[in-house]
């Protein structure tokens, strides 16, 4: 067997995917090779139409191509309609399959630092892609969500997909919190945009867990503030290495021993 993936997205020369899955590809002696590919705004259906011509057999999709990605699929799984945005694509006899892994992923990451949660409540900052999957995640798991924008109908339109989702301002969001999530790409290595003030994080119960979906760097100013204040802090890439191992189950069409694939990527980054 054979396989031949890539990720696509603007900017993606940072990504550790390429490691973490050629990793997974070599543990399962599966001949192929996982690369990055620049993807530009206004080329993704370019790109699209070369992997159903056989340029790849699957590959995943990063800002800022998810909300795209979905429009191209030529058919979704039920994870990506439900969340309205596609991360991971298998060519299957010339066809795109859309799936979406985030949520679930970011489950995974979490579930070592909530376990003992009293009072599920989180709030999620962000109403894009990325927002979405976590936000529905977690009200699928039995959290209540609130979700800040700084757009409000953004925010009010996620908080449409689920009963247990509520869009609030940031100042209301905070006090009785176990976990806060920024979904943005606020403080990621490359980005101009970073938080102008993290004095916000006060307002959060000592227990909470901070997690930034950003994993380059691997501590942001949002976790530095956090981990100063005595609060547990996750960075994305928990997040990531649970994705990668979802993706490529997905890609090859069977399941992977999880545990087995996360003691790979485990030995790749230590």
């Amino acid at each position: 067997m054979s396989a031949r993936l890539c990720l696509i997205g603007d900017p993606v020369t940072h990504s550790l995917s390429p490691q973490l899955h050629n990793a997974m590809l070599r543990a399962l002696e599966i001949e192929g090779a996982y690369e990055v590919c620049r993807v530009r705004e206004g080329e993704l259906a370019v790109f699209f139409d070369a992997a159903r011509a056989g340029a790849y057999c699957g590959f995943n999709v990063t800002m800022p191509h998810k909300k795209a990605a979905f429009d191209l699929a030529d058919a979704l799984t039920d994870a990506a309609r439900r969340v309205g945005a596609v991360n991971t694509v298998r060519i299957e006899k010339g066809r795109t399959i859309g799936h979406n892994t985030d949520g679930a992923g970011f489950l995974h990451a979490i579930k070592p630092h909530t376990v003992n949660a009293k009072d599920k409540i989180a709030a999620v900052l962000g109403a894009g892609g990325a927002a979405r999957s976590v936000a529905l995640a977690l009200a699928d798991a039995g959290w209540q969500v609130r979700v800040v924008n700084r757009t409000p109908s953004h925010a009010q339109a996620l908080a449409e997909l689920a009963p247990n989702i509520c869009a609030v301002e940031l100042a209301e969001a905070l006090c009785d919190c176990a976990l806060f999530v920024n979904a943005t790409p606020l403080g990621m290595e490359g980005e101009k945009a970073d938080f102008e003030d993290l004095a916000f994080l006060r307002a959060l119960p000592k227990s909470a867990l901070v997690c930034d979906l950003v994993y380059r760097p691997a501590e942001t100013a949002l976790l530095r503030a956090a981990r100063e204040q005595g609060l547990d802090t996750m960075n994305g890439f928990p997040m990531l290495c649970h994705q990668a191992v979802d993706a490529l189950a997905f890609f090859l069409g069977k399941p992977l021993d999880h545990d087995r694939m996360m003691a790979v990527l485990k030995d790749v980054i230590t």
